[in-house]
């Protein structure tokens, strides 16, 4: 039987299409690859911090001159040690306001704003302290320097903790910071 193929208008015979169409499908023969050689140069930089640090012999009482000396042993390496980073600008800021706040503290007679200023120096310990935890902080300041910034964060933060505690207890009036709460 003969049909016309409607897209060219040749004649072709059914049987030839239908032989076609259940003729079995191979696949194309590949052409083998000729191999590639990649050459991969791996280069590792290792940077080593070698900062010699002296124990420091800040007087762990808690008095003003001991924190003073923590803050000071605390400034000193954050402005030599070379892997502190682009953080150190911040936290050289951040070391900056609790010196501010532990001066203006020893240098007030009045017990309600000693511990205002000593609570003002916590808050940025704390947040320098942070800022050696952090994510980024762990990614830009060397692992010894860091430990060190840690620990004596922890020490000046402990020692204004403990100042602030026995400023508190020498306050007559309580220890309320902020607004007072009504019992309503």
């Amino acid at each position: 039987m003969m049909t016309t193929n409607s897209a060219t208008g040749h004649r072709v015979a059914r049987w030839a299409l239908t032989v076609f169409l259940m003729a079995p499908v191979t696949a194309p023969a590949r052409r083998r690859r000729d191999p590639v050689t990649t050459t991969t140069t791996v280069t590792t930089t290792t940077a080593t911090s070698t900062s010699s640090t002296t124990p420091t012999t800040c007087p762990s009482t808690a008095t003003f001159d001991a924190v003073t000396c923590d803050l000071d042993a605390l400034a000193t390496l954050l402005t030599t040690a070379p892997d502190v980073g682009p953080t150190k600008a911040v936290m050289l800021s951040q070391l900056g306001r609790a010196q501010r706040w532990v001066t203006e503290a020893g240098g007030t007679s009045d017990r309600h704003k000693e511990m205002l200023f000593l609570e003002h120096a916590v808050t940025a310990l704390r947040a320098l302290n942070f800022r050696a935890r952090s994510f980024r902080g762990r990614q830009t300041i060397g692992h010894d320097t860091r430990a060190q910034l840690q620990m004596l964060a922890e020490t000046a933060l402990t020692d204004v903790e403990r100042l602030q505690t026995s400023a508190d207890g020498a306050f007559v009036g309580g220890g309320h910071h902020g607004r007072r709460r009504s019992g309503r």
